[in-house]
C-alpha cells in the first residue's frame, strides 16, 4: 500500500500544474481485460511500474493492478471474497469512507506524503481468476471536486 500511495504522489506532483475541465465527457479506456469509463483526454501507460494500467489527466490518477487467485494462494489465502480480500487491503489505514456494491467494494482515505495530503478511493473487483484494484487519486483538498465523480467512475467498470 505504501508502494502505491509514493507512485501516486510522483506522478500528481507532475500534473499538479494542469487544471480540470468544467465539462466532462467520459470515454472508455482499457487494458485488453479491464475497461473503465473516465474523462475524455487522459493519458494511458502500460505496464511501466508497478501497475499495469495508468490513466491520468489535469489533477488525478488511476492505477490499475490485479492479483490471481494462484499469487493469492501462494500467500496463504485461499477461497478468499471479495470482501475479504479488501479488508487485506485497507491495512489499518483511517478511513473515509467503507461501502460493498453487488460487483465492487470500495474503500477510502486520505494520506500524507512528504509534504501533500491525497485522497485515494479503492475500488475492487472480483472476476473468475482475478482480483483487480482501481486506485483514483487526487490531491486531498481536491476531495470535494472527485469524491462523487470516482464513485460515479467505479460503478462503470467491467471486464472482458
Amino acid at each position: 500500500m505504501k508502494r502505491i500511495i509514493v507512485l501516486a504522489c510522483a506522478m500528481l506532483m507532475a500534473l499538479c500544474m494542469f487544471g480540470c475541465s468544467k465539462e466532462i465527457k467520459l470515454t472508455e479506456y482499457s487494458n485488453g481485460e479491464i475497461t473503465l469509463s473516465l474523462p475524455e483526454g487522459m493519458d494511458e501507460e502500460f505496464g511501466d511500474s508497478d501497475f499495469e494500467y495508468i490513466i491520468s489527466k489535469d489533477d488525478m490518477i488511476v492505477y490499475v493492478s490485479s492479483i490471481t487467485r494462484e499469487e493469492l494462494e501462494s500467500y496463504g489465502y485461499s477461497d478468499i471474497t471479495l470482501a475479504e480480500f479488501t479488508e487485506e487491503l485497507i491495512d489499518g489505514d483511517e478511513l473515509l469512507l467503507r461501502k460493498s456494491f453487488s460487483d465492487h467494494e470500495v474503500f477510502a482515505y486520505v494520506s500524507k506524503v512528504d509534504e501533500s495530503e491525497y485522497y485515494y478511493l479503492i475500488s475492487n473487483y472480483e472476476t473468475k481468476n482475478k482480483f483487480f484494484i482501481v486506485n483514483y487519486v487526487c490531491f486531498a483538498s481536491d476531495r470535494s471536486k472527485f469524491e462523487d465523480a470516482f464513485l460515479d467512475y467505479a460503478t462503470k467498470v467491467t471486464f472482458k
